[in-house]
């Protein structure tokens, strides 16, 4: 790969990163004023969290999991959770 076509990859790295940066900066405070289920917080946080990497994120799945009413539905999440930490003290 020239030199050019490494610039170019990281421009559009670069304006990549800003956009999801700005679409979390809208993302994140929205969540917190929905009146959606806990299941569904549970969603958009993650993919959140996901996105970010953001510990702080991650408490906030981790408290709206303590919300959830079926056990089944709270264990895969507490489960889905756990594979994301992992994965981010693996990286």
């Amino acid at each position: 790969m020239d030199e050019q076509n490494q610039s170019v990859n990281v421009n559009e790295i670069e304006q990549l990163e800003a956009i999801r940066n700005h679409a979390l900066e809208m993302l994140v405070p929205l969540i917190d004023t929905l009146d959606d289920s806990p299941e569904q917080k549970f969603e958009l946080l993650m993919t959140a969290a996901r996105s970010s990497g953001s510990p702080a994120l991650l408490q906030k799945v981790l408290e709206t999991v303590q919300h959830f009413e079926q056990p089944r539905e709270k264990a895969a999440a507490i489960v889905d959770l756990l594979n994301e930490v992992n994965v981010h003290l693996q990286s």
